[in-house]
Formats: C-alpha cells, sequence, structure tokens
C-alpha cells in the first residue's frame, strides 16, 4: 500500500526526562506499521515505531497528557523560546483569521479624553483602595461622541473609552504584554478584533416550558399537534408532531375539541413537567456516581453549615470505595432502587452486618440527594423503597457494656495514669476523644470542662455542639484526678513523655483489651465505659435532661428547653454526690521505688551473714 498524500494529522513533539525525544503523531487513516517505520529511518528517526488505536471521542483525552502539564513544561525548557511542540495538516485549522475591524487602543490617560469629551455619558468610577482614605474615585469609563483626540480622521458615530490598565490580566507582567501586543508610541492606531460581549448560556428553565398550548396543523387527511420538548442526549429541544384527528370521517373533531385533545397529548408526554426535565438534565450531564461521591465529600467536608468531623469523612470514604465498586461507573441517575439493591445483595454475600449496610445505604442516599439544579432542588428526587431493596432489618445490635465488677478490675489491673483514665471514663461518661484532650487547665475543682477532642493526634472541637459540656466529678474521683495532676500547672492531662496526647488505639490493644482477655470477657471499645455511666445514673433516678447534658446529647424534647436544671450548679452537684461513682476506687499504690544498696565493709557483710 502507497499513500501519496496525507488528508489530516495531528503531530505533538515531547521531551522525555532523560533528554530523548519522542514525536506523537495522530493520523486520520491507518498505515501500516512496517511503511511508517521505513519511511521514518529514511528520515533520520530510529527504527522503533508505536502504533496505537486512538478512538474518535478521545483524541482530545490523549492529545491533552502532552499538550498540558509537567511534560509540556519540561519539553519547552529544552526548545527555543516561541518554538512550538505541535503542527497539524493544512486541512485542520486550529485558529481562524482576526479581522481589523471595531476597537483601537491608544496610549492615551483617560482623563484627559474626559476632558476632551463634549457631552460624556455613563461615566462610572471605581474605587480604589489607596485613595479611600481621602474619599476619591479613579475615572474608569465614559462613552461619548467621536473625539478628533482619540480617533484621527476616522469617521464613527459613538465610542466607548475604558481604563486599559485594568483590562491586562494581573498575571502578565508589563514587558511580557509589550512584547505581545507590540506598543507604538503614542498617537499611532493599533488594530483589534472586535470586542464583542461574552454570551452567559442560558440554563433550562421550567418557567419556559410550562403551559404550552400546542400549534394545531392541517397535514393530509389529520391534524396534528406541534410542541416543544425536551429531549435525552440534545441540549435544544425538538419539535414534536403527534396526530391528533383525522379531518373528515370517524373520529373527526370540532377545534374546541382539538384545542382540548391536544392539551392532554401535550400533557400525556410530560414536556410540561418538572418531572421530564430532570430526567433529561441527569441524562445530559452524563455525571456519574463516582464524580458525584467525589464532589459530595468535599463539599460536606468544607461547607459551612455543619461540616463533618475529620473521622467522619474518613469512615464515609471508606463506605464509598467500596460502594465505587459496584455503582462507581453508573450514571447518577440511574441509581434508583434497582440499582441499590444489587448493591445490597453484594454486600449480603460478602458478610456485612445489617447495621453496616444501612450505613452504605445511607452514604448512596446522601450522594443521590447531594445533586441539586440551580434552584437548589434536588435532580434525582427519590423514595426509597427498602422492602423493595430488601434491606434487612437492624436486631440484636452488639452494644457491650461492663457490670460494677468488671468495671473495678479494670481499674485495679490498670497501673499509673491508665488507672484514673478508666475510673474517669467510668465515673463520668466521657468519650475517649474527649477525655484524652483533657488539659490541666480544664480541671477545676469538680467539674470539668469538656472544650475539645482529639483524633488522630489533630485536635478538633467535639462530635456536635451538644459535646461542649462542663462534667460535674464525684468527690472521690476529683481528688484521684488532682493526685494524678500534682504540681503540674499545663500541659495535657494524660500526655506522652514527649507533652502529645495519647494514642485511642494504643490503649485500647496495648492494656484494655489484654486486661479484658485476663478477665475471660470478650473485648469491647471504650464506648462501654459510656453506657456503664448512664446505666447507673438512670438507676439512681437523675434527671433525664442532665444526664443528656452530662452525655453530650441532644435535647430529646421541646420541654427539654425549658428546663434550666444544668444551670444550677449546686443542684448538678447534689445529683453527683448522690448518685456516686457506682463502683470503688481502689486504694492509692505507690509506685515501686529501687532499693539502694547500703554501703558497708566485707568483713561487717560476714558478720552480719553469720
Amino acid at each position: 500500500m502507497q499513500v501519496a498524500v496525507l488528508q489530516s494529522f495531528v503531530a505533538v513533539l515531547e521531551f522525555q526526562k532523560n533528554g530523548n525525544a519522542h514525536l506523537h503523531v495522530l493520523l486520520g487513516r491507518y498505515i501500516p506499521q512496517k511503511q511508517i517505520s521505513k519511511a521514518w529511518r529514511r528520515s533520520g528517526g530510529g527504527r522503533h515505531v508505536d502504533i496505537r488505536f486512538v478512538d474518535v471521542h478521545r483524541v482530545s483525552a490523549y492529545l491533552s497528557v502532552y499538550l498540558a502539564g509537567d511534560k509540556v513544561l519540561h519539553t519547552l525548557e529544552l526548545l527555543p523560546r516561541r518554538a512550538r511542540i505541535f503542527t497539524t495538516a493544512r486541512c485542520i485549522v486550529l485558529w481562524g483569521k482576526k479581522k481589523n475591524s471595531g476597537w483601537w487602543l491608544r496610549r492615551v490617560d483617560l482623563s484627559s479624553l474626559y476632558e476632551a469629551a463634549a457631552n460624556p455619558s455613563n461615566v462610572r468610577f471605581e474605587a480604589v483602595e489607596d485613595l479611600k482614605p481621602f474619599g476619591l474615585e479613579l475615572l474608569s469609563y465614559f462613552e461619548s461622541p467621536p473625539l478628533q483626540e482619540a480617533i484621527g480622521n476616522r469617521e464613527f458615530s459613538n465610542m466607548a473609552c475604558r481604563d486599559f490598565s485594568r483590562v491586562v490580566e494581573e498575571r502578565e507582567t508589563v514587558a511580557e504584554h509589550n512584547d505581545r501586543v507590540g506598543f507604538l508610541p503614542a498617537g499611532v492606531v493599533l488594530q483589534f478584533a472586535p470586542a464583542t460581549p461574552d454570551k452567559r448560556t442560558r440554563r433550562k428553565s421550567m418557567s419556559r416550558r410550562s403551559g404550552q398550548s400546542g400549534y394545531i396543523e392541517k397535514k393530509g387527511n389529520a391534524f396534528y399537534v406541534r410542541f416543544w420538548i425536551d429531549v435525552p442526549g440534545q441540549e435544544k429541544r425538538a419539535h414534536k408532531s403527534i396526530r391528533i384527528c383525522p379531518t373528515t370521517g370517524l373520529g373527526k373533531m370540532t377545534k374546541p375539541e382539538r384545542e382540548r385533545r391536544a392539551k392532554q397529548i401535550i400533557a400525556e408526554s410530560g414536556a410540561d413537567s418538572e418531572e421530564h426535565l430532570k430526567a433529561v438534565q441527569a441524562v445530559n450531564l452524563g455525571v456519574t456516581f463516582r464524580k458525584q461521591a467525589d464532589w459530595f465529600l468535599k463539599h460536606v467536608k468544607t461547607r459551612k453549615r455543619r461540616p463533618i468531623k475529620p473521622a467522619t469523612a474518613t469512615s464515609w470514604t471508606s463506605h464509598l470505595a467500596w460502594i465505587n465498586l459496584v455503582l462507581g461507573e453508573m450514571p447518577l441517575a440511574s441509581v434508583n432502587n434497582l440499582a441499590v439493591k444489587e448493591l445490597v445483595s453484594r454486600m449480603a454475600v460478602a458478610g456485612f452486618s445489617p447495621k453496616t449496610m444501612h450505613n452504605y445505604v445511607q452514604v448512596v442516599k446522601m450522594v443521590v440527594a447531594s445533586a441539586v439544579n440551580e434552584q437548589g432542588e434536588e435532580i434525582h428526587s427519590r423514595k426509597w423503597n427498602h422492602e423493595f431493596i430488601d434491606l434487612p432489618q437492624v436486631a440484636n445490635q452488639r452494644k457491650p457494656t461492663f457490670t460494677v465488677e468488671e468495671v473495678m478490675k479494670i481499674v485495679s489491673a490498670a497501673a499509673g495514669h491508665l488507672r484514673v483514665l478508666y475510673a474517669l471514663l467510668s465515673g463520668t461518661g466521657l468519650r475517649i476523644g474527649e477525655a484524652l484532650a483533657l488539659e490541666v487547665k480544664d480541671i477545676f475543682e469538680g467539674t470539668i470542662t469538656v472544650r475539645q477532642g482529639v483524633w488522630n493526634g489533630i485536635l478538633q472541637t467535639p462530635k456536635t455542639t451538644n459535646g461542649l459540656r462542663d462534667v460535674d466529678v464525684h468527690s472521690s474521683l476529683a481528688a484521684l484526678v488532682k493526685a494524678h495532676i500534682g504540681e503540674r500547672a499545663s500541659g495535657f492531662l494524660f500526655q506522652s513523655p514527649s507533652g502529645k496526647p495519647l494514642s485511642p488505639s494504643n490503649i485500647r490493644n496495648r492494656s484494655l483489651h489484654p486486661i479484658l482477655k485476663a478477665m475471660g470477657r470478650e473485648t469491647c471499645g471504650f464506648h462501654a465505659f459510656r453506657r456503664f455511666r448512664v446505666t447507673h445514673l438512670r438507676k439512681n433516678r437523675v434527671p433525664e435532661d442532665l444526664i443528656r447534658f452530662w452525655i453530650g446529647h441532644a435535647d430529646k424534647t421541646v420541654t427539654d428547653g425549658y428546663s434550666k436544671v444544668k444551670e444550677d450548679v449546686s443542684f448538678r452537684m447534689l445529683c453527683t454526690e448522690n448518685a456516686g461513682l457506682g463502683f470503688e476506687l481502689p486504694s492509692p499504690v505507690r509506685e515501686p521505688r529501687n532499693e539502694v544498696v547500703p554501703i558497708c565493709t566485707q568483713s561487717e557483710l560476714v558478720s552480719q551473714s553469720a
């Protein structure tokens, strides 16, 4: 096969990091590898030629790798200035020629033109930071009839002048801009392309679609109604035509009947319905579940209203990593009850617990609901059917807690600061992150102030706003904490030798779990201490709103907002002392000290041993 003329091609030059040059040529037709390799060697190239098929829809993605990013910067560094790294066939036009008409650029002070104008209009002034203290503004724009000082001998009906220094982009230096534009001395007129305003893309609106009556026309032996309707896969609406009735004979309708029938046809087609518009928008946008999930994660972490905590973000990221294996490449418009049913069936095969399935499905619902239009309304409104999805009910969920005897054994088995930590968790119900984030300044007599938490060694605000609270401590536990602090005046209550917060996972794996295994009990987390404390407070009939305040939970009813029990410090302290800890603290154990060997002579040592 011999090819004399190439119909179309795009060539891009690339320099690898080792300095070797690669030439990427995208051809419009197939040419055998041997023929290309032979021609390439004759022109001075190497003998290795790699041929790959690039789909027409992926041409831009293939070329963008070599036209943007680090590869382009590296290639441009090895080429002379103003050298191009790509070329095309003559039949491919990247940029059309500009027409010389419209605006002229003049290096003339705007104020001098304004003073020369006879009747300036639409005068605009802009505030400048440096002139604000003096209450002055800078002239930036005005319109007037043609000025001889500005256009010379040219004849135009009107002209507009603006401060050119504000048109040049800030990222360009003056030298680069002058070199690119080619400024001439004052008085010389430059030709530029016409300044056309940016045309804003018109968004699809329901107000332009509702209330269609259609246009009834006669074609052949029948009447038809024509109306506009959105079509999936098309940006513009289609002009659809549907038959109404014959012009004569059986089924003929009068004019009012035809008009009523036309409106029925339009209503049945859904052309005027918001649901049809949302469905078409979803298909046209072509957003996949994976892409929407990535946007959702970034949004919930940075939004102003209730941004999620890093722990929650890590958990949801883990959920989506598994969900994307099933739903990731599916269009977001197709993620419905049927798609979630398939997800639940796969989770059941993988051995997920019912509670884990609920958590994963909840993340899917939030991702789908996060797609909204310009009015803030959901694009993919769903009525989720758990019965159809076959989502199992959560029953017999594992919620371990400790008994009084188990708490006493755990506290007694621990030593040093961990004994104080376990006693504090059991006697207050603090979360482990809140307890490890406590500082010495947060302890004041019989009250602990919770203002922060710790996660992965990073200090942050508590889980919710209700976590900001004061927790009253029993006098015996307060004495234990005070003895643990000693003479310290700053730092964390529980800290490492370097002064940083302790790691919850290290405490759980190295201390709590070994103690529970030695007791012959199933291992669990720190939340069992919170359940123990809540159970003890309820057994002693502590007011329910006071329990929620100490634990850091939200009010349950409107009546809780009327209660001021949590503001009565003396009553809170009384309830704390009356309720007690629920367990007995072990007697203080002194840390073992190394015995000092006495200094004696050998004869004294022999006589003592005799």
